[in-house]
């Protein structure tokens, strides 16, 4: 089942990267593999729910666009045992692009593309449990 959010990481990352946004049929598919997902292997206990919860308004809060949001709680629902850990995991990630964006364009990004840091990071959290 990852390799299938992995697959759809590809072309949600390019559009992400080049539009700043995320269309809903891409958020609409990986919510589909999160449901297969959830059938087959269970669905998450309540303390992954409410953290994962509690991530997602926060991060509401401060102002990160939708399309992230959703592909962030199919994600954290899905694939993620310990949402703090994960979250600092994507932290490191969207400060790497800022400092790359940063050295190629010469002026810190006001806005970044969020999708590749939570497939990035994502990946580095499956890696290391």
């Amino acid at each position: 089942m990852i390799f299938l959010f992995f697959g759809l990481a590809i072309p949600i990352c390019i559009c992400d990267l080049k539009n700043l946004r995320i269309p809903n049929i891409y958020n609409l598919l990986i919510f589909y593999v999160s449901v297969i997902n959830a059938v087959i292997f269970g669905f998450p206990e309540k303390d992954i729910v409410i953290k994962s919860g509690l991530i997602i308004g926060i991060f509401a809060i401060v102002g990160i666009g939708v399309g992230d949001l959703k592909l962030l709680g199919s994600v954290l629902l899905t694939t993620v045992n310990d949402p703090f850990t994960f979250l600092g995991f994507i932290l490191v990630m969207a400060l790497g692009h800022i400092v790359v964006s940063t050295a190629v364009k010469g002026w810190i990004p006001v806005r970044i593309a969020l999708a590749p840091s939570i497939f990035m990071g994502m990946a580095t959290y499956l890696a290391t449990r």
